[in-house]
């Protein structure tokens, strides 16, 4: 309790610290609705569906909290950060997380922490938390409840799981295509090498998942943006094909630049398992396990190709994957102990020396990162201060000083500041504080 209530109060101090910045303003001036009418939202939702993309789920996190005070947004921000960390957690072997909570929690906290690619944009900033963090909360709980054990087949259950595909479907793009292909690979695998029946439950789950997809990827409103934000449209198979193989490209460099490091540990993490595994049942248990999680974090990653566009945060989810491969890889060799220590000096002393490393790390960590956050706000707040000295000298057209960031705990990290005249960005930042105009100075 002590290690789950500091790290919300540490999520929720640096949240408290992000302003809003682009697209919040927009959303809050041009698509913000009344508390008191739903049914703004779900015309809101209805246009983007048709006219500039398919992430309607996501974007009604976004549009709906404009009806309620900021202070609201980062309290469930942080809560959901914390939430993010504990499901990831979940998918540790019951054998090791058990009465150890306080040990699970930190090692998860860190990763996600140190290796969490532009942290601030997915985690911090608004409309990207509403687009990445919450979603993947929603992915990984149906995960979990579809893959966690239980003999339930009744209609209430099978509803729900199907409902909650659905869900899980509908959030993001390159997450559901390898959710899909997460199920299809493990049906397959329990299928003709376990030979086990069709498990009721996969089935549904995967129906739902696919209903979720078609609803998210077949939206008119992909093809409108893809076309508006300039992106080439060739008509030839050949000029498709070198579209294609720029997007491989271009997947493969953004997962090494924000994954490379944990990738490289994971795969000596897998190496290690499955040559010191003796058993060979065993082993090829481990092979395959470790096979569908690495199938599915790669489906991830390239079912982006074809899109022309994949930034950073768009990583969230693959990586909310690699921690739980890396996760179980490790679970596994601390199960098997193949180096020959003592399962109760591995859980006592070496555990404790481990969590005293990791805690030293992170407070480190956060320590470093947060003074960039309150770095970032104070000037943020110097700058509203010149915006209102202007404002009250009469100045119907603003000028400010640009904030460029350099450290991706920042939520403004990597997201340009004050575009150009006549951007819908700036023209929303300045009906939002009531003047007529405002460039960069």
């Amino acid at each position: 309790i002590l290690c789950a209530s500091g790290l919300f109060c540490l999520m929720l101090a640096i949240n408290i610290a992000s302003p809003l910045i682009s697209d919040d303003f927009v959303q809050y001036l041009h698509y913000g609705f009344s508390s008191e009418s739903f049914n703004e939202l779900i015309t809101i939702l209805t246009d983007m569906w048709w006219n500039w993309g398919g992430r309607v789920l996501a974007h009604s996190f976004a549009y709906g909290v404009t009806a309620f005070p900021d202070v609201v947004f980062r309290i469930l921000n942080a809560m959901l950060l914390f939430l993010d960390i504990f499901l990831i957690s979940l998918f540790i072997p019951k054998e090791v997380r058990r009465d150890r909570w306080g040990i699970i929690l930190l090692p998860v906290f860190a990763l996600v922490w140190f290796f969490q690619p532009v942290f601030g944009q997915t985690m911090l900033w608004k409309a990207g938390a509403c687009n990445y963090l919450w979603t993947n909360v929603i992915r990984l709980a149906f995960i979990y409840l579809l893959f966690r054990k239980t003999d339930s087949k009744s209609i209430f259950s099978m509803l729900g799981l199907f409902l909650f595909g659905i869900v899980a479907g509908a959030c993001n793009e390159n997450a559901s295509v390898s959710i899909i292909v997460l199920i299809l690979s493990y049906m397959l695998v329990r299928r003709f090498y376990y030979k086990e029946k069709m498990s009721l439950r996969f089935i549904v789950g995967l129906l739902g998942i696919l209903i979720g997809a078609a609803f998210l990827l077949c939206a008119p409103g992909n093809f409108v943006r893809y076309v508006a934000e300039g992106h080439p449209t060739p008509d030839s198979l050949i000029g498709r094909l070198g579209i294609f193989l720029y997007g491989l490209y271009d997947c493969t460099y953004v997962m090494m630049y924000n994954n490379g490091a944990l990738l490289l540990l994971t795969i000596v993490c897998i190496y290690c398992s499955i040559i010191l595994e003796e058993d060979k049942s065993e082993r090829i248990r481990k092979l395959l396990d470790y096979g569908i999680l690495a199938l599915t974090y790669l489906a991830s990653v390239y079912s982006m190709a074809v899109t022309m566009g994949f930034p950073s945060r768009t990583m969230a989810f693959p990586s909310a994957l690699l921690y739980i491969l890396l996760l179980r890889v490790i679970s596994d060799l601390f199960i098997s102990n193949p180096f020959g220590i003592p399962l109760c000096l591995l859980h006592n002393k070496f555990s404790k020396k481990l969590l005293m490393f990791l805690l030293f790390l992170s407070v480190c960590g956060f320590i470093t990162a947060s003074s960039y956050i309150i770095s970032f706000d104070f000037n943020y707040e110097m700058r509203l201060v010149d915006l209102k000295q202007q404002k009250a000298a009469g100045n119907t057209v603003v000028y400010l000083n640009e904030i460029r960031p350099l450290n991706e705990y920042v939520a403004q990290y990597g997201i340009e500041d004050l575009k150009g005249a006549g951007n819908p960005f700036n023209q929303s930042m300045a009906e939002y504080y009531g003047v007529e105009e405002i460039h960069r100075r």
